[in-house]
């Protein structure tokens, strides 16, 4: 999907909601722009809640102190896409098994950005 798409498929959909469904458009906006466009998606960070950190201390019983999550666009599970990195550009798969990760680059700085991969090349049509 093109960006101009994206922008033009946002304006609608707030138009057809209501004032009153605040919080439906602002989920909206949201996902719209982080939407995978076929362009970089830039990593962001943002510092992790305290319902976050609780969550995990239940679950994996260990406090891992201030750890910051994700706060962009992402990948899904198994997903395999393009990473630009600090050293390059690399193909690797995004994981959600133990945390989220792309593999090979757990490291906060690790990844810079991201895009899906393109659709692989097929004879005929627009490709010739």
């Amino acid at each position: 999907m093109r960006l101009g798409d994206l922008d033009a498929l946002k304006k609608a959909l707030i138009n057809r909601l209501s004032e009153d469904d605040s919080r439906i458009t602002e989920i909206i906006e949201e996902e719209i722009d982080n939407a995978p466009t076929g362009e970089w998606i830039p990593i962001k960070y943002r510092p992790m809640t305290e319902e976050e950190k609780n969550e995990i201390v239940e679950e994996y019983g260990k406090d891992y102190g201030d750890i910051e999550m994700f706060d962009c666009s992402l990948p899904d599970d198994g997903q395999e896409v393009l990473i630009s990195t600090p050293w390059g550009i690399v193909i690797t798969a995004f994981y959600t098994d133990y945390g989220y990760y792309f593999d090979g680059y757990e490291d906060k700085g690790d990844v810079v950005a991201w895009m899906p991969l393109p659709e692989p090349y097929k004879k005929g049509g627009d490709n010739e």
